[in-house]
């Protein structure tokens, strides 16, 4: 960015990229062509946002997504052959909160902060089967003090429940406002409408009636409350005596998590810089997801002697993905000793040890 220096934005347009005449979304028809060679993009700063008209060449790509069935080519010859993707695997560089890094991690050892998200389909089988795309998602957001106290905000509003950062570099409806480890901001009033687990009494000890200061505390989950489904087609299902085919009525448009069925055998892809995430163990990630060892089979093409264009074998990927497999877990554990929510889980084991709460929660006397 001539603005910023060197910095991290969105390309809004292209080359020939031309406004369609039906886009509601256009608001200036004046709006100048961008030359050849060039690309408008909106860079992301500290102090907002600036977009600018900028050269290619001063350009470089840190995240480019593929879908399976785009139509592609290879950028050397982009009017040679082309073809169609039919596999995505997707790594990421991480950094955690101690600032480590590691590179190269597949996303199918990643974690979204939302397992249930907008435009996702989800099965619910106990209804005859029924599969539904996602329009909305109530989150139920865990927050934790530094004195053990804990509650649960539902379906935060972001003006109570103030974060102090955001999600992502580019949030969307999809991202929740909330992750593990953020702090986030509310006033006694947002308090007292929460749900409280452990030291509510605690905590209106110190608060007087007519105040209504901020507390700060950090986010420790992120569960899926309820959805808003949008119910599309239901499976064949027959009678077992006449054979004939028996319709049901779709199941509530707003139901819970209970026994649906997200599908997740594309989860992995949805990715972009600047998102977080959650590292589970690898066992754990096997028990929440049956698609994580299919990384090794969807490498394609494989055979003795392959080299994909980024210089590495299937063989070298497959170790590298391994390897990592070990360390990046321990690296997620480790980065907990470090930043605001090591300063909260402090707390509350020191809570607990003191005799505050006893092993369910509830305050001592």
């Amino acid at each position: 960015s001539t603005h910023y220096g060197t910095c991290v934005g969105l390309v809004s347009r292209v080359a020939g990229d031309d406004p369609d005449e039906d886009d509601e979304d256009w608001e200036d028809d004046d709006e100048a062509p961008v030359p050849d060679d060039h690309a408008e993009v909106c860079w992301l700063h500290a102090d907002g946002t600036r977009v600018e008209t900028t050269p290619n060449a001063k350009l470089r790509v840190l995240d480019r997504a593929f879908i399976h069935g785009d139509v592609v080519a290879r950028a050397a010859n982009a009017l040679g052959i082309q073809g169609v993707v039919v596999g995505v695997n997707v790594d990421a560089d991480l950094q955690f909160a101690d600032g480590s890094r590691h590179l190269g991690v597949s996303t199918r050892r990643l974690t979204q902060v939302r397992h249930f998200r907008p435009g996702h389909y989800v099965v619910h089988p106990g209804l005859g089967g029924w599969v539904g795309r996602i329009d909305d998602v109530a989150d139920d957001v865990v927050v934790r003090f530094d004195d053990g106290s804990e509650c649960i905000f539902h379906d935060p509003d972001v003006e109570r429940l103030i974060p102090a950062e955001d999600s992502s570099l580019f949030p969307d409806e999809e991202q929740c406002a909330y992750f593990p480890g953020l702090v986030v901001h509310a006033s006694t009033s947002a308090l007292r409408s929460a749900t409280w687990t452990r030291g509510r009494n605690n905590r209106l000890a110190n608060w007087s009636r007519g105040s209504n200061r901020t507390h700060v505390g950090v986010v420790a989950e992120v569960r899926p409350g309820t959805l808003l489904v949008d119910w599309i087609a239901q499976r064949d299902v027959y009678d077992a005596g006449t054979g004939e085919r028996v319709g049901e009525q779709p199941p509530a448009e707003r139901v819970g998590v209970d026994g649906l069925w997200a599908l997740t055998y594309f989860a992995h892809t949805c990715w972009q810089l600047g998102d977080r995430c959650a590292v589970d163990s690898l066992e754990a990630r096997r028990n929440d997801d049956p698609y994580v060892d299919d990384l090794e089979n969807s490498y394609l093409p494989t055979g003795d002697g392959v080299v994909y264009e980024c210089g590495e074998s299937p063989e070298e990927v497959a170790a590298r993905h391994a390897r990592l497999d070990e360390t990046v877990y321990d690296a997620a554990l480790a980065s907990e000793n470090h930043g605001p929510a090591a300063s909260v889980n402090r707390g509350t084991a020191a809570a607990f040890a003191a005799g505050k709460f006893d092993d369910a929660g509830s305050e001592g006397q």
